[in-house]
């Protein structure tokens, strides 16, 4: 069996007020995405990675973020594209064959090999897989009134998820021909008719939008694997 996995990097971090995109700036002496690239790859059911990066950073990517960490063999860069659907597709069109493929924000740098692990275990019951959360903010609906859900009916979605290759590009190429923008794959799957594991996800599993993200990342990497899971499914 062939398990590929896709990270998508080729945002421009809009919201990230720095001079520096997000994914390179350093932790620990350490790009952000290099953190994420190899905790994903210590699940040693990864065969192969993709990074997907902005176009014009494709040549520095590979000199100056994976060569110092000797990361250039084990990591195969790609173009991305206009959103971050796209990037995933082209991912998808890049590895060409596989059995089923891994899906993970570049910019959650800290994703456990475990979390990996887990992710394409659910994937292989039914598909497809999802982290999710439980919200711990009261949620407000913004109308013609203002509303108060009940937060209980809700979870936050996070990544990785997982797929069965082949049904993933199908959800792709039919989300291209329809028009459809999705913010994540598993909505996308979802949508054409395909079924997906949920399965609990991690608080510290952080996707860093803003600096204040940095900043908490920044301090539970010195934690590293020195806590306790505790989730509300």
């Amino acid at each position: 069996m062939k398990i590929s996995a896709i990270i998508p990097s080729a945002g421009k971090g809009i919201r990230f007020s720095n001079k520096i995109k997000k994914q390179y700036v350093l932790i620990k002496n350490k790009p952000l995405i290099i953190h994420t690239i190899e905790r994903v790859l210590a699940c040693k059911k990864i065969d192969e990675l993709y990074l997907i990066v902005p176009p014009e950073d494709e040549d520095e990517v590979n000199k100056k973020i994976l060569a110092p960490f000797d990361l250039k063999r084990k990591v195969k860069v790609f173009p991305g594209g206009k959103t971050r659907q796209e990037s995933v597709y082209f991912g998808l069109l890049a590895i060409k064959s596989s059995d089923f493929v891994l899906i993970h924000d570049g910019v959650r740098p800290l994703v456990t090999p475990e979390l990996v692990s887990l992710a394409l275990e659910k994937a292989m019951l039914t598909g497809g897989s999802t982290p999710i959360i439980s919200l711990k903010e009261t949620l407000i609906e913004l109308d013609n009134k203002i509303n108060f859900p009940n937060r209980e009916r809700f979870r936050l979605v996070q990544t990785p998820q997982a797929f069965a290759y082949d049904l993933l590009l199908m959800a792709h190429k039919r989300a291209r021909e329809d028009g459809i923008n999705a913010t994540d794959d598993a909505s996308l799957v979802v949508n054409f008719g395909g079924k997906i594991s949920l399965f609990p996800g991690s608080y510290i599993n952080i996707k860093v939008t803003t600096y204040e993200d940095l900043l908490i990342v920044n301090q539970l990497i010195d934690l590293g694997n020195k806590y306790e899971n505790r989730y509300r499914f």
